[in-house]
């Protein structure tokens, strides 16, 4: 798993840092997954998992490559809202969209306490509930696309 560039040494759900965890939450849900294939002599990564499983990894590069790039535009003082407002839309769903499918390979199993991914997947759908993530970054990023808000 050379490919992957966030440390995933911490528990992603245990609010030490909420910031990273969009990218965090679905590197953990891989690796759990991943950990739980190699350790069970009775059990091998079938060829469509393991497509799924490199659609998941690019994803989560791309959305770190665009996390970080935005950090360096931040520091330089040249990122805008509406960039900041499509980094966090575009890492939310990806980590969302990489959660239900961590889900689905698991199986009956995606859904017990012990591969949390259940729980990774409430506390992002609370983000967007809460913020109202994708909806309201989705209009910022707009208004930047078309110059007209969509707020009167």
């Amino acid at each position: 798993m050379a490919v992957v560039f966030c440390d995933v040494a911490s528990d992603p759900a245990s609010g030490s840092d909420k910031q990273k965890a969009p990218i965090i939450f679905p590197v953990a849900n891989l690796f759990k997954y991943v950990n739980l294939c190699s350790s069970d002599p009775y059990f091998s990564i079938p060829q469509h998992t393991r497509e799924l499983l490199t659609d998941m990894i690019t994803e989560i590069t791309k959305a770190q490559f665009l996390t970080w790039r935005l950090g360096v535009l931040r520091n330089e003082g040249r990122a805008t809202t509406a960039q900041i407002s499509m980094c966090k839309r575009n890492n939310v769903e990806m980590a969302l969209n990489i959660a239900r499918e961590a889900r689905q390979v698991l199986g009956a199993m995606g859904i017990t306490g012990e591969y949390s991914i259940m729980r990774h997947m409430m506390n992002l759908e609370s983000v967007i509930t809460y913020e109202g993530t994708h909806d309201i970054h989705l209009l910022i990023t707009g208004l930047d696309i078309t110059g007209e808000s969509a707020f009167k």
